[in-house]
């Protein structure tokens, strides 16, 4: 578990370098964002707190941050079972978090 949310915060650097150079992106929020993954992936995985629950606990601790995200409930073919996603959403365009956004499904 503390994996994912290392490759995923990871991502988001990489991505922001990639976009706009090291020089330009909000360091900051990228910096409280880590620090809050980093602190919910201590915690110890169990029947009676899951997967779902690092992602509930993550998303509020960020939402005080005023980073937005959304639970994503997704399946995995291979072990045949559903697992939660913490997505957090970045414009390219110039890296900053997106707030007060709504999703359409498009297929």
């Amino acid at each position: 578990m503390k994996f994912i949310y290392l490759l995923f915060t990871i991502c988001c650097i990489l991505l922001g370098w990639f976009i706009r150079g090291i020089y330009d992106y909000p360091l900051e929020k990228y910096r409280k964002m880590d620090q809050i993954l980093n602190k919910i992936s201590q915690r110890e995985y169990s029947k009676e707190y899951n997967c779902i629950d690092f992602s509930q606990d993550a998303q509020y601790e960020l939402k005080k941050e005023g980073i937005e995200s959304s639970i994503i409930i997704g399946h995995k073919e291979k072990h045949n079972n559903n697992h939660a996603y913490l997505g957090i959403w970045i414009d390219p365009q110039d890296n900053e978090f997106i707030n007060g956004y709504e999703f359409k499904y498009v297929k």
